[in-house]
């Protein structure tokens, strides 16, 4: 079978965690012996068993994501009707059995649209976040094409299925859940080196006010715990400031082998995040058998229900320390 997966976000090397998600789905489809085309902004192309096709507007596609990437610059928004359209090309090119399209927008409409091919869609949460926002009359009519177009569609969160179907009318509701399921991201963690410490707890995540890092920073020097902060972002001075003295080290942004590496020695995983619907770093610590303490956030407390090595507690650092020193 020919499958090709769209996607706006995927690595451009094994390190990049950009997209990893979605080059494990890739690579998992490979596995079981299909054709894999993958259609990415600029993805890696030395995968086995993956042909890689680059439609550009990496400019634009790439970390932290376009909305972030098209406020703090919006000629960047410039790139995507040349990015669109090459993904359009290259598919009609290929003719594909199936079309696995990540994130409902762009990648299913309109990038896919008008190909003959079963469409597969997956909502990792911005598209989601972006329906929802959308005036009710847009919003439904693209969520309408959605429901009929589509074989499938999966959300990576119950919440995010659920957010959808809260703001959409009897009629779509009942189209939308005919083809609704829910399924986490699917998680390597097998390029995971030899940790560089123990003992510390980790907190991963682009440094912004509702990832609530300071949280994290708070909860650790109060439990008394070495604390490792992974990621970069425009809050990196306040955080800074407001952990001077403490024992706290700033990585910065990480390739993925050595983010995973910090991850595998820790003592825990803190996720103090206020905005996340499925969030790989909770589901790669505990891949590794790390334990994860979180606020309830998106499906977390849900996967806490079955999995006893996360613990959901209130966002406030007292509760989180008190959880870390446990």
């Amino acid at each position: 079978m020919r499958i090709a997966h769209v996607a706006t976000s995927y690595p451009r090397d094994p390190d990049d965690p950009t997209g990893h998600f979605v080059r494990a789905e890739a690579l998992a489809d490979a596995l079981e012996n299909n054709e894999v085309h993958i259609v990415a902004p600029a993805p890696f192309a030395r995968d086995v068993g993956v042909e890689a096709h680059a439609l550009g507007g990496a400019a634009l596609f790439s970390w932290p994501g376009a909305v972030a990437r098209g406020r703090a610059l919006p000629s960047r928004w410039l790139h995507a009707p040349v990015a669109l359209a090459r993904g359009a090309r290259a598919l009609a090119e290929l003719e594909p059995d199936v079309i696995v399209a990540h994130w409902a927008l762009p990648c299913a409409w309109p990038m896919s649209a008008g190909r003959r091919a079963e469409l597969r869609v997956v909502s990792h949460g911005g598209d989601v976040r972006l329906l929802v926002g959308l005036p009710s009359p847009a919003r439904d009519a693209l969520v309408g094409w959605l429901a009929a177009r589509a074989a499938e569609w999966r959300f990576v969160a119950r919440s995010l299925l659920g957010a959808l179907l809260d703001v959409s009318p009897p009629s779509l509701r009942t189209d939308v859940e005919r083809i609704a399921s829910v399924r986490p991201p699917r998680v390597d963690v097998s390029e995971a080196g030899a940790p560089p410490g123990h003992g510390h707890a980790v907190v991963v995540g682009r440094l912004v006010r509702s990832k609530r890092i300071d949280l994290a920073i708070d909860a650790a020097t109060r439990a008394r715990v070495p604390l490792v902060v992974i990621g970069d972002g425009p809050e990196e001075g306040a955080l800074r400031r407001r952990a001077a003295g403490a024992d706290v080290r700033f990585t910065g942004r990480l390739g993925r082998r050595d983010t995973l590496s910090w991850l595998r020695g820790a003592r825990a995983l803190l996720h103090p995040s206020e905005l996340d619907a499925a969030p790989t770093a909770v589901l790669e610590a505990r891949a590794l058998s790390v334990p994860v303490i979180a606020a309830d956030v998106g499906d977390v407390a849900w996967w806490a229900t079955r999995d006893d090595g996360i613990t959901v507690t209130r966002r406030d650092a007292r509760s989180l320390a008190d959880a870390l020193a446990r």
